[in-house]
C-alpha cells in the first residue's frame, strides 16, 4: 500500500509544477504580445516626396542647360574674357563644379547632426532664396570657390558634371529629412540654413551663371566658331 501511494504522488507533483510554469509563460506571453503590438512613434517628416522631386527636377534641368550652353564651343570661345577682370566660360563652369563639392560636403556633415525640426518654421522660403539668386547686383565668390582657370575647355564641364550627378544621387536616395537637417549660415534665421534650402540656392546659383554665360556670348568681341 505504501508503494502505491508513493507512485501516485509523482504525477500529482508533475501536474502542479506544469501548472505553475504554464501560468508564468501565459503571463509572459501576454506581456510580450503587448510589446510586439506596440510600435514606436515616429515623427512625420517635414520634407516630402514632392520636395525631393522638385529638387531633383531642378538640379537636372540646370545641369542639362549647362551642357547645352557649352555644347560645340571652340577653345577660343571657352576662354574668351569680355574684360581683363571678368571670368571666361571655362571659369564659370569650374566655379559651378567647385560648388557641387562644397554643398554636397555640407549635406554630408549635416547628416551626422541631430535633426532640428523646431527651426524649420523660421527658415527662409524657396521663393526668397531664388529671388536672391536672380538679383542682378554683383555677387563676390568666396575665396574657396574662385576658379583657378587651369583646366582647359570641356574638362571644366566634366568636372562640373561629375559633382552635379553626385548631388542629384544624394537628393534622390537620401532618407534624411532635408528640412530638419541644418548647416550653419550666418545672417539667416537662427544662423542656420536647411539642406533643402541649400540645394534650392544651388540650382538658383546655376541659373544665375547660365545668365552670365549668355552675357559672355552676347559680347560683340565673342569669337565665332
Amino acid at each position: 500500500m505504501k508503494k502505491a501511494q508513493k507512485q501516485s504522488s509523482i504525477p500529482l507533483f508533475a501536474i502542479f509544477l506544469f501548472t505553475i510554469v504554464a501560468i508564468i509563460f501565459m503571463g509572459c506571453g501576454q506581456e510580450c504580445a503587448a510589446q510586439t503590438q506596440t510600435t514606436p512613434k515616429t515623427e512625420q517628416k517635414i520634407w516630402t516626396e514632392e520636395d525631393r522631386q522638385y529638387l531633383v527636377s531642378e538640379l537636372e534641368r540646370t545641369r542639362d542647360e549647362i551642357v547645352s550652353a557649352t555644347a560645340y564651343l571652340s577653345p577660343d570661345q571657352w576662354h574668351f574674357k569680355p574684360s581683363e577682370n571678368s571670368w571666361n566660360i571655362a571659369q564659370v563652369v569650374e566655379h559651378l563644379g567647385i560648388y557641387e563639392r562644397l554643398f554636397l560636403q555640407e549635406a554630408w556633415v549635416a547628416n551626422n547632426l541631430p535633426p532640428q525640426p523646431q527651426y524649420y518654421e523660421r527658415s527662409i522660403s524657396d521663393s526668397l532664396y531664388l529671388a536672391w539668386m536672380a538679383d542682378k547686383s554683383h555677387h563676390t565668390a568666396p575665396e574657396n570657390a574662385v576658379p583657378l582657370g587651369f583646366m582647359k575647355g570641356k574638362d571644366n564641364l566634366i568636372f562640373f558634371l561629375y559633382g552635379r550627378n553626385l548631388v542629384i544621387n544624394y537628393v534622390r536616395d537620401t532618407d534624411k529629412d532635408l528640412k530638419a537637417q541644418f548647416t550653419p549660415r550666418g545672417g539667416e534665421p537662427n544662423n542656420l540654413r536647411s539642406i533643402h534650402g541649400l540645394f534650392v540656392v544651388h540650382f538658383g546659383h546655376t541659373d544665375r551663371h547660365l545668365r552670365q554665360i549668355e552675357r559672355i556670348k552676347s559680347d560683340p568681341n565673342y569669337p565665332d566658331l
